[in-house]
């Protein structure tokens, strides 16, 4: 998803359609979700569970906020967890850019059948770009 800086004064309000790795009735753990953007403004990474509108924050594993504060313009990778426990042990690589040395494993949504994710803001948003977005999850055995 691309925003050009003109389309400046334009909150965000993006929403992905309900995941459920191909196996709707099958039960998952969903650990933590990864995006890759650029651009600058304030917004919030939400998710509900199983088709629910039910809608909750997630909590960015380096800063421990909620909010996703962008003021670059460059890209960023941000790693997102579900109960808002902060990595401990971040290391510098890639010219500044922190990434989580270890992944935090518990906080996670447990038992889900299906994950759905939005991005929204209640201000602009200039030059908004969403290249990357990875969902860390594992089946849970068939009982």
């Amino acid at each position: 998803y691309s925003m050009s800086e003109s389309n400046s004064n334009h909150n965000i309000n993006i929403e992905t359609k309900d995941f459920d790795f191909t196996l709707p009735g099958v039960k998952k753990n969903i650990y933590k979700v990864m995006l890759t953007v650029k651009g600058r403004g304030d917004m919030k990474l939400q998710y509900c569970v199983d088709a629910s509108e039910s809608w909750h924050d997630m909590t960015n594993i380096m800063t421990g906020l909620k909010t996703i504060t962008l003021s670059s313009g460059t890209w960023q990778n941000l790693d997102f967890n579900f109960n808002g426990h902060v990595n401990p042990n971040p290391s510098t690589v890639n010219g500044g850019d922190l990434w989580a040395s270890q992944e935090i494993v518990d906080s996670i949504v447990r038992d889900a059948k299906s994950i759905r994710f939005r991005l929204i803001s209640d201000t602009s948003v200039y030059g908004f770009e969403l290249n990357d977005f990875t969902i860390y999850y594992r089946m849970k055995g068939i009982v």
